[in-house]
């Protein structure tokens, strides 16, 4: 039975059109068109009345429009008699391609039309490109395989008055049996208005250099009516097919450039295209472009005349008529002047159509060469030269040894050559030639083979690629030179000073650092202005000159002779009272030849210097003597500096340390004339007055508002040596520090400075210490301030070694009013706890034997202030329970007491300390006269243990006792506690805690350190000894934390102290670090 056969299927879009050999049988009522997914699942479905055999024509839109690409479709044709579909009566089923060729670009060039698209691996078949319009027939072209991506549709009539459409369709098989095709294709893309519009102007050069090949082109851009968006410069290879291209957007764009990945091949040409938003457009014709592109191989400019001599290398090429040389200006191309070569086979030519004046020196010429050929191809451009066309200006000539230096320069907007050729002249004939490459060149240098002839110079400047520009005018060199120079600088200025030796005929000199920066001289001798930068290494070099103006000659220069930098550092500044010298170590400066060391005195900012010495070269060390009878100044600092120095020259200093530091210092004097004793010192005039009744100096401390915000009451109190007074000075910071503590050394009662034998401690003075604390206290300092007032006291007072121990700690012996050894708990200090637990042994004779109290491990509570929520400061044992307590968060109960007997319950623990009336701002260790048996039980009454006492006030501390009363508050731990007043130091950087009393000597014995008692001074041992807040300069950024107590001070006189006795019976202060070797 006869089935309908298809014979073609077209997807318009998403239009499909089927055609199909139609079945001769009259009974067919319906041609049904089906689309499956796959082979049986209907996609859709269209039924068309038989027509005119033999073939038939049915259209069906596919819906969802185009279909999906990622999805099989096919189309069957089957016949139908009344409703139903006959038996088997179904033509073969057909593929669809889904996969659509892709229109990118489509553009008439006035024949033709060209097409470029995204290809479709399915089209087996090739493509098939149409045009076609409202009416007539269509224009095809075809593309044989699937790789094909353009095409063309070859003269194509595109008359006006209709709307002209270009599509291109993927084209496949029915079946392989038969020639009839499957096409699939976009709707198709509507051409430009009608006519299509013709592209005119179009001017292309193709050029190429370093970085590869190009074609700059300009052309008139089209009526924006037309619908054009964007322009392109396309490339074709010589076969025809689409290369590079460069898109500018735009219609209004008029110029490009097409950057193409590798050199042009002969043969091909470069269009223009017009194109709008999809595409569609008009292009240029095709222009053939030259490839062999002329290649500069000389260019000599001449000043004077308008004529520049060219020749050039180019290998043969027939499409190449002739040649055009241009001369340009590389700021403004539009400034050109050309002229023509005719002849392919032309190499040289004299370029004449220069201006009238020669080229403008002041801007930058290119020259380069063009070779033409027919109408309408594109020109090849050589690559520019650049034409040098301003004369060099010789500025110097500069003569050392047999080489002459010559320096020039080019007006400062003439273009930069690559290097400049430099002729030395004698005569008529040429001595030397030399080509000095580098555009930023401006020197060169010369053999002078001959000293006694006469020489001229003249210097052209040399483009990159070898033109040649007009010669300098020609100048004469001159022979000199210099010798003898020394650097010497001056200790007190730090100004090195150079000095050399006259040159005849020289005028000046100029001196060359090596800074860029050289220095003209009319004498022979040069000061710098400012010291020489520390060990840089820098040079000298000094050159005569003779010249005019404009024009800088110059002799021979000296080689250059390195400058002093290097500086002499003084690592140690010594000073010997008794011998009146000075001496000073230093660290070698490599190469020096000695050394000269200065003693400097400083006074009011004014270096005067005293004395000098020398030294020989590897030395480290050399002492400077005062002049005879020099008495020293309270005013001046006295300084050592050191130079080096290098065969007549003299380098810097690098630090000027004093022989005297301010500081803590050490008595010299044997027993005898006074006890042991510590004074500050911040002039060496302190140091060197008579040791028993020195001269000392006036003390002068600051202090912040002792009083807490509450004036103190005036008068402000004074005794003997002490005066407390009101700073009113603002420039001495007195927002911070209100108040001015002196301590006179003018007092003829209980002065300070004044000690006298077996005074260990200074009782007079003692009291007046006491009571002006008292008195201060009264006048409404603070609890805070009168313990800052002990410690400024403490640290600052001239006083023995047992002093220290008294003003520091308060440490008290019987006698003298006192019935109990007793010591103060200050701030900073450590009370050791030793607890002596009682431990019962059964038996009746080996207990009476055992039994009482046993040594445990001792407890150190860290003594400190406190400042509670409310600001109320207190001192105490404990500051974790003291915050809790002052903050209300702990209450304590107190012990009981009974005043009447003396007794009173024990405490076990620091905290229990913190009972209300034991918590205040001073604590006192009373020490009971006899040390309880430790096989006894131990005793309630108070003044049989150790007793801490506590008091509000300094006055009520004075009055303490070690019973209970109404008046005193006192605490004891129970048992047989030992309490001992500790403090912490700092030996080699570790901390230890240690008892009151501890020594510096008894620090050696540890280390195996001490050595027998011998007189000052003491080396190999430093001590830094803490301020305890006092202040001496009020305008300090930061004060010191601590200053050095001196022991290897070396004074006018030294005696041993006594049997046993030396510097190291120095007592320890909370604080002091020790540092050994």
């Amino acid at each position: 039975m006869a089935v309908p056969t298809i014979q073609s299927v077209y997807l318009n879009g998403a239009n499909l059109k089927v055609s199909w050999a139609t079945v001769a049988d009259p009974a067919i009522t319906q041609y049904v068109v089906t689309v499956f997914f796959g082979v049986d699942s209907v996609f859709t479905t269209a039924t068309f009345a038989p027509g005119n055999p033999p073939f038939q024509i049915g259209s069906l839109s596919l819906p969802g429009g185009l279909p999906d690409t990622n999805t099989s479709y096919f189309v069957q044709v089957s016949t139908m008699w009344g409703s139903s579909p006959g038996q088997n009566e179904t033509s073969q089923l057909v593929p669809l391609i889904t996969r659509l060729p892709v229109l990118r670009t489509g553009y008439y060039d006035g024949t033709n039309f060209y097409l470029e698209w995204e290809p479709s691996e399915q089209a087996s078949q090739g493509y098939f490109l149409q045009i076609y319009g409202s009416s007539g027939s269509p224009s095809t072209g075809t593309a044989p395989t699937a790789n094909n991506w353009w095409g063309m549709i070859p003269s194509p009539a595109l008359p006006a008055g209709q709307t002209w459409n270009v599509q291109v369709a993927a084209a496949g098989t029915v079946a392989s049996d038969d020639g009839d095709k499957v096409y699939a294709a976009q709707a198709a893309s509507p051409l430009l208005a009608s006519p299509q519009p013709s592209l005119a102007g179009l001017s292309a050069r193709y050029q190429r250099d370093v970085q590869g090949s190009f074609i700059n082109a300009t052309w008139t851009a089209l009526n924006a009516s037309t619908g054009v968006t964007r322009y392109r410069l396309q490339s074709y290879a010589p076969d025809g097919t689409p290369g590079s291209f460069l898109d500018v957007p735009g219609a209004t764009s008029a110029a490009g450039t097409l950057f193409l990945p590798s050199r042009f091949e002969p043969g091909s040409t470069l269009r223009l295209l017009a194109l709008n938003a999809a595409g569609i457009g008009v292009a240029t014709t095709a222009s053939p472009v030259l490839t062999a592109q002329p290649i500069l191989s000389g260019a000599a400019y001449a000043s004077g005349n308008n004529a520049v001599s060219v020749a050039w290398q180019m290998g043969s090429d027939a499409a190449v008529t002739g040649f055009m040389i241009e001369v340009y200006n590389l700021a403004n191309p539009t400034q050109t002047y050309t002229q023509a070569v005719s002849g392919g086979s032309s190499r040289s030519a004299s370029f004449t159509s220069l201006p009238a004046g020669g080229l403008d020196a002041t801007q930058t010429w290119g020259i380069r060469l063009w070779a033409t050929g027919a109408a309408g191809s594109v020109p090849a451009v050589g690559e520019t030269w650049l034409l040098p066309a301003a004369a060099p200006t010789i500025s110097a000539l500069l003569c050392q040894g047999s080489e002459l230096s010559v320096t020039w320069s080019l007006p400062a907007a003439a273009v930069q050559p690559a290097a400049y050729m430099v002729s030395l002249i004698a005569g008529a004939s040429v001595a030397a030639r030399l080509r000095v490459e580098g555009g930023q060149a401006t020197q060169a240098r010369l053999m002078i083979v001959d000293a006694s002839q006469s020489y001229s110079v003249t210097v052209a400047a040399i483009g990159p690629d070898g033109a040649q520009g007009p010669f300098s005018a020609s100048a004469n060199p001159l022979v000199a030179t210099v010798t003898g120079l020394t650097a010497v600088t001056d200790a007190i200025s730090g100004l090195c000073t150079l000095s050399w030796t006259a040159v005849a005929n020289a005028g000046s000199y100029r001196l060359d650092f090596g800074n860029g920066t050289p220095v003209t001289q009319s004498g022979t001798t040069y000061t710098f202005t400012n010291p020489l930068p520390a060990e840089a290494d820098l040079a000298a070099c000094v050159t005569p000159l003779a010249g005019s103006a404009g024009l800088n000659i110059a002799g021979p220069a000296m080689a250059p002779h390195r400058l002093p930098t290097q500086r002499a550092r003084v690592i140690q500044a010594s000073f010997n009272a008794a011998a009146m010298a000075a001496t000073a170590t230093w660290e070698p400066l490599p190469g020096a030849t000695g050394y000269r060391v200065a003693l400097m005195a400083s006074t009011g900012g004014t270096l005067t210097e005293l004395a000098n010495a020398t030294a020989a070269a590897g030395a480290t060390q050399s002492t400077v003597a005062f002049p005879n009878a020099y008495s020293l100044s309270s005013t001046a600092q006295y300084l050592l500096l050191v130079q080096g120095e290098w065969a007549g020259d003299r380098g810097r200093q690098a630090n000027q340390p004093s022989i005297f530091d301010p500081g803590f210092y050490t008595s010299t004097s044997a027993a005898s004339a006074a006890p042991p004793f510590v004074y500050p010192a911040t002039l060496i005039t302190t140091t060197t007055s008579t040791n028993s009744a020195m001269t000392g100096e006036p003390l002068t401390l600051y202090l912040p508002d002792i009083g807490a915000g509450h004036p103190l009451t005036t008068p402000l109190p004074t005794q003997g040596a002490f005066a407390l007074a009101a700073n009113t000075d603002a420039s001495k910071n007195s927002a911070v520090y209100p108040y001015v503590l002196t301590i006179s050394n003018t007092v003829s009662t209980n002065n300070p400075w004044t000690f006298a034998p077996a005074q260990t401690i200074r009782t007079g003075l003692a009291s007046d210490v006491q009571t002006f604390l008292k008195n201060v206290e009264a006048a409404g300092a603070v609890p805070w301030g009168i313990v800052l007032v002990q410690q400024v006291l403490a640290r600052a007072l001239p006083q023995t070694f047992a002093e220290q121990l008294y003003y520091s700690f308060g440490l008290t012996f019987p006698g003298a009013g006192a019935s109990q050894g007793c010591v103060d708990l200050r701030p900073g200090m450590v009370l050791r706890v030793v607890p002596n637990p009682y431990q019962t042994v059964p038996g009746q004779t080996q207990g009476s034997w055992l039994t009482g109290y046993v040594g445990a491990a001792c407890i150190d509570y860290d003594i400190g202030s406190l400042v509670s929520a409310n600001g109320a400061w207190s001192a105490g044992f404990d500051t974790f329970i003291g915050q809790l307590v002052g903050n209300g968060a702990l209450s304590v109960t107190a012990p009981v007491a009974n005043p009447s007997t003396g007794q009173e319950q024990g405490v076990a623990e620091a905290a229990d300390l913190y009972f209300p009336a034991f918590t205040q701002s001073f604590y006192r260790l009373f020490v009971p006269n006899n040390l309880l048996s430790p096989s006894s039980v131990g005793s309630q009454r108070a003044s049989d243990n150790f007793v801490l006492a506590a008091a509000s006030t300094f006055l009520g501390l004075c009055n303490a006792t070690s019973a209970p009363s109404a008046n005193t508050t006192v605490a004891y731990f129970r048992g047989r506690a030992v309490l001992k007043a500790c403090m912490r130091v700092t030996l080699d950087g570790v901390g230890q805690v240690v008892p009151v009393g501890t020594t510096l000597a008894n620090l050696l014995e540890q280390s195996g350190r001490l050595m027998p008692a011998v007189p000052p001074p003491l080396v190999g041992v430093h001590i830094e000894r803490g301020l305890g807040g006092a202040v001496l300069d009020p305008n300090a950024p930061s004060q010191p934390a601590g200053v050095a107590l001196h022991l290897d001070w070396q004074a006018a006189n030294s005696a041993a102290y006594g049997p046993g006795w030396g510097v190291a019976s120095l007592p320890l202060l909370p604080g002091d670090r020790i540092t050994l070797g």
